[in-house]
């Protein structure tokens, strides 16, 4: 979250804020609607610079568990590494695992190539 935006909810009334970013403007943002408490920061990514950003900011750090093979030792091999990561800044982040089910025998049968009658199907024009 920019600190716009909690610059935004902040105050009483809250202030307004203004920002230019490389892919976001605005200028003098309000909003009179704000959040009961603090907003949670979910985050997630498995590059090292993932790790060190999710560290220092994640309330939440997001994984994805696939492939299934091995998953539950690279879980616990990231959680450390998030945990070392946010020990710095006194923060001890909790964890999501998102699945997927996998509706077949095989990776490879539940994720077929695309045909052309799938591909069109996906590309057809909108009514």
């Amino acid at each position: 979250m920019s600190s716009s935006t909690c610059c935004a909810w902040s105050g009483s009334p809250p202030r307004r804020s203004t920002t230019t970013g490389s892919s976001t403007r605005y200028a003098a943002a309000f909003t009179p609607v704000r959040p009961d408490g603090r907003v949670p920061v979910y985050f997630g990514g498995a590059s090292a610079d993932a790790i060190r950003v999710g560290g220092e900011h994640a309330d939440v750090y997001a994984f994805w568990g696939e492939p299934l093979a091995g998953i539950a030792e690279r879980i616990a091999e990231r959680i450390a590494e998030v945990r070392a990561a946010a020990a710095p800044y006194g923060r001890d982040p909790r964890f999501s695992v998102s699945l997927r089910p996998i509706p077949a025998a095989t990776e490879t049968e539940a994720w077929p190539p695309p045909t052309t009658e799938t591909s069109s199907a996906w590309s057809a024009p909108r009514p």
